[in-house]
């Protein structure tokens, strides 16, 4: 008997997997990697797909490089959703100059999303933390 041999083709599901356990493994080149090779195949990430890596990357420290490539795609014109704006949030207040912050809490607000508990938190905490606290008021 005769051993057929498959060719297993990556869907959307499945590259979206890999890149989330990528990047909660530390992994975040070979994430980055691989999202590049979704679209050099044809299969264009979803926001479920660059949530995890700007998450992974904000994790590792690496806030300003999420921020760089959140400003990076939203100039090309992909539109990304209000827990993106949130992961990069809370990871500028915590991590980055409180200028930042704001700047990118008045984006936030400027495309109609109306900011939630966790990132009034995480502005009240950066407020804080800066020794804005008449802001954080």
């Amino acid at each position: 008997m005769g051993c057929k041999s498959s060719v297993f083709f990556p869907d959307i599901h499945s590259y979206s997997i890999l890149v989330d356990v990528l990047c909660k493994r530390g992994d975040l080149l070979t994430a980055y990697n691989l999202l590049g090779e979704m679209v050099r195949n044809g299969i264009a990430p979803t926001l479920a797909s660059y949530s995890s890596l700007f998450h992974g990357l904000c994790i590792s420290g690496k806030a300003e490089l999420a921020l760089e490539l959140f400003n990076r795609h939203k100039d090309q014109g992909f539109k990304h959703n209000h827990i993106v704006y949130s992961i990069v949030l809370h990871r500028c207040c915590k991590h980055l100059d409180l200028e930042i912050a704001y700047e990118l809490w008045n984006v936030m607000v400027h495309h109609n999303f109306v900011p939630d508990v966790y990132s009034y938190r995480s502005l009240i905490y950066a407020c804080c933390r800066h020794m804005h606290l008449t802001e954080a008021l």
